[in-house]
């Protein structure tokens, strides 16, 4: 603020002493010009020195916000919970990362200009009064209206980053979702089909694009003419008052509507746009961010509530695992009509063995996801003492060895670990593998069959 408020715009009022001194006006001696001159030279020079080194502080800022931001995104997405992993879609998430959160590059320096341009046009009209008298006026109306059309253009810049955002968000899942299933799109030849899905998206996609790009267009054409037409238009005025026009006048107004024009015509509306941009992106975070987690921290704690709840079941100093589910009833969608699961209790112990059957959609799996509170509960409670292990249903494994899959980052104990591959039946898996558990896997296990794949999952 004070490189533009101040240092920019003592740079013409200097220029006004040095243009006196020629004009033959009795004060202005010529060490006095001599020092107007080198003032002008010095202020735009500490302009460039000072606006370039806050400019990189600047980017820095939007930097970190940026990282802090795609940080959040990725910690959020990891302890998301199934009801809310419905709601989004991998594409969403990448497409707030990669596109939405670069709006905070830019964000810190473009932000000053909110308070800057206002100050600075102030300063601007208060200088040129005291050197056009009320012709001045024709200036700060001029400018109104352009501030008013900016507001108006700022208006339409969130309208369609917010409709470009959807269809981004639309076409990523949909290439999401091809590519996951190339296998069927290329078994039933449904290339075109799905290339025309894309294409159709896409070319919404760039129909907005060009529209806030013919708005961009427009500021362009505005931030090029309105200098000259606001000079014209106050000389002219000036003129027809019965005011004489003089060089200092001329050459000073010239200036400082150039600083203006910078500021206002061109800063102050980008500002706008990406403040705009900037609110939608926020909103759009934080519809991510507040979407509801895994409690895994509440599910410890409840776990160490119920050890001090049930201690007339210790054996030998230690507390026996133990499972009581108590009547609940939950469901994945808030705009259901009926429960995904009512009124279900169960009590398990030690040695039991409970299979749950029944048919497709009956609520096996919901039942699962109670359990590992992944299915918030409408009533009833779930008790569990002791940790729970669980093998799902999907096999997954990471790019690594058998045995780092295996261990999943645990220190490695050789008695645990050869029990547990005799208990998983990968002794013999072991002896086919090339190199033991020390073998690579591959890319999402592309080594492994399906069985040993679930061995080594529940392992």
């Amino acid at each position: 603020m004070y490189i533009e408020c101040v240092i920019r715009t003592a740079q013409p009022l200097l220029l006004g002493y040095v243009l006196d001194y020629f004009a033959g006006v009795e004060h202005i001696r010529y060490d006095h010009a001599c020092m107007a001159a080198v003032g002008v030279c010095l202020c735009n020079l500490l302009y460039f020195l000072f606006y370039n080194t806050i400019k990189i502080r600047f980017a820095q800022l939007g930097m970190r916000a940026r990282t802090a931001c795609c940080a959040l995104i990725y910690k959020k997405s990891l302890k998301l919970n199934q009801l809310s992993m419905g709601k989004t879609t991998v594409g969403h998430i990448i497409n707030l990362m990669s596109n939405d959160a670069n709006r905070f590059d830019y964000a810190p320096q473009l932000a000053s200009y909110f308070i800057i341009a206002p100050i600075d046009t102030g300063l601007t009209i208060y200088i040129m009064y005291t050197y056009m008298g009320w012709s001045s006026m024709v200036v700060a109306g001029l400018i109104t209206l352009l501030i008013a059309f900016q507001f108006i253009m700022g208006n339409m810049f969130s309208k369609f980053r917010l409709m470009t955002a959807k269809l981004t968000d639309t076409r990523l899942q949909y290439m999401v979702e091809i590519i996951s299933g190339m296998r069927i799109v290329k078994m039933y030849s449904w290339e075109q089909s799905f290339a025309d899905l894309v294409a159709e998206t896409r070319k919404q996609e760039v129909s907005c694009l060009q529209k806030s790009c013919f708005l961009k267009a427009i500021n362009m054409s505005v931030y090029s003419m309105a200098s000259k037409l606001i000079l014209f238009a106050t000389f002219i005025t000036l003129v027809l008052t019965g005011s004489v026009l003089n060089a200092k006048t001329v050459f000073v107004s010239m200036v400082l509507l150039n600083f203006v024009r910078d500021n206002m015509t061109w800063w102050f509306p980008v500002s706008i746009a990406c403040g705009a941009e900037l609110l939608v992106t926020c909103n759009r975070i934080q519809v991510l961010l507040t979407m509801k987690c895994l409690q895994l921290g509440e599910t410890q704690i409840k776990f160490i509530q119920n050890q001090n709840n049930f201690c007339n079941r210790e054996t030998n100093g230690k507390q026996s695992p133990e499972m009581f589910i108590n009547n609940i009833t939950a469901k994945w969608s808030e705009e259901s009509p009926y429960p995904t699961l009512q009124n279900i209790s169960l009590h398990l112990k030690p040695g039991d063995l409970l299979a749950v059957i029944g048919p497709v959609g009956a609520g096996k799996s919901s039942l699962l996801m109670t359990i590992l509170k992944e299915l918030p509960l409408l009533s009833g409670s779930i008790e569990t003492v002791g940790s729970i292990s669980y093998a799902s249903q999907e096999s997954w494994s990471f790019n690594t060895s058998v045995r780092n899959n295996i261990l999943f980052e645990a220190v490695y104990n050789e008695s645990r670990y050869k029990r547990v591959v005799e208990v998983c039946a990968l002794e013999r898996d072991f002896e086919i593998f090339p190199f033991g558990d020390k073998t690579l896997v591959g890319e999402r296990g592309v080594q492994l069959s399906g069985g040993q794949k679930a061995r080594i999952t529940l392992a």
